[in-house]
């Protein structure tokens, strides 16, 4: 697969080191090679770059800078005679945020106006979502270049959208590639925030071992809780999971914990789902994985897993951030904090790198 990657952004890119480092890990598994970052500050520079791309390669990925996200998108429509249209699924989501004075109008069109045949990769707050949108025999694939939005939106499409459009339908190395890859960056954040993570191993234990081999084969900064309260009779199952994960934190003395729950059938009709909580001192998120018709409980654990790694890893993340805005001299602690993630994660690179080697070229 023929993949050329552009950013574009202003200021320090010391600071979108370790973003940029998530997209290339993935561009270059499904390149099947090293893909050379094009770096432009000019959204009109890297748009006249992207359209000489299209004319040879297979799909153009593009991440932009939050602070510009919104009018690049515009950009893209003109320059490619995209006709814009407001996805409903975003503008729904946001527009409780409008109605309540908290994001301006200006910025409720500019977050669900994309492309009208995007496919959208959307975020967990549907603010600054990713898209892919065929150009021509191309497809192009824009990405938020942000700390925190990059992980989630990679994690959360990108892989899955890559090897759809390569028509890999085994795969099964792509998922071990792509959960290699979040459980190093997690190792990664832990070590240099000087942090603990600890997995209750509710569900899916297997996976969660196979993955700890890979990042953390010493158990230094990931380890399990070595006890689990039961379920009290009654007890709704999402207090339940919430409430063992908080607790594991506690007892283990970590920073953060995180829970996969076993499968779980609805009492009101035939539905399936497994929860995932993951947990640091200020507060827990969770959510609930439906089976889809045919999935098994298997695959639905398997998804809430890797829901559990990018929430934890959003948590780490934000705490860094947090830390950094603490500092004295927040920029400089905060490119030094992220040039060393970005460091270790190149080494974790290595260690996936034989997964990488079995994908589809």
């Amino acid at each position: 697969m023929d993949i050329t990657y552009f950013s574009v952004m202003k200021g320090n890119s010391r600071q979108f080191a370790d973003s940029k480092k998530i997209i290339s890990d993935c561009v270059n598994a499904f390149a099947g090679q090293a893909v050379q970052i094009k770096n432009f500050s000019s959204p009109k520079r890297m748009l006249v770059a992207a359209s000489q791309a299209l004319r040879s390669t297979d799909v153009v990925v593009i991440a932009v800078q939050t602070a510009m996200f919104n009018t690049v998108k515009k950009l893209i429509c003109s320059s490619l005679d995209l006709e814009p249209e407001q996805k409903t699924e975003v503008y729904d989501a946001l527009y409780p945020l409008y109605d309540k004075g908290l994001i301006s109008e200006s910025a409720l069109a500019g977050h669900s106006i994309f492309p009208a045949d995007a496919n959208i990769f959307a975020s967990p707050d549907f603010r600054y979502c990713g898209f892919s949108v065929v150009a021509g025999a191309q497809s192009i694939v824009v990405l938020p270049l942000d700390p925190i939005r990059t992980a989630e939106t990679v994690f959360g499409s990108l892989y899955a959208f890559l090897a759809d459009f390569g028509g890999i339908t085994d795969n099964e190395d792509v998922v071990k590639f792509k959960r290699a890859a979040m459980m190093i960056r997690i190792v990664s954040l832990l070590k240099q925030s000087d942090s603990k993570l600890v997995f209750l191993p509710l569900g899916c234990k297997k996976l969660i071992e196979e993955n700890m081999e890979i990042a953390d084969k010493e158990h230094n900064f990931i380890s399990f809780s070595q006890k689990t309260e039961p379920r009290k009779t009654n007890q709704p199952a999402m207090e339940y999971i919430v409430s063992a994960a908080q607790k594991a934190r506690e007892d283990s003395q970590a920073d953060y914990s995180c829970a996969v729950s076993g499968a779980f059938a609805s009492n009101r009709d035939d539905t399936v789902f497994v929860i995932y909580a993951a947990a640091d001192e200020n507060n827990t998120a969770a959510a609930r994985i439906f089976a889809n018709e045919g999935e098994s409980p298997k695959e639905i654990s398997s998804a809430a897993f890797e829901n559990a790694l990018i929430s934890s890893g959003s948590k780490i993340m934000k705490n860094i951030l947090e830390e950094a805005s603490r500092n004295n001299k927040p920029d400089k602690m905060f490119r030094r904090k992220l040039a060393a993630i970005s460091a270790a994660a190149a080494v974790g690179s290595a260690v996936i790198g034989t997964v990488a080697a079995m994908l589809i070229k």
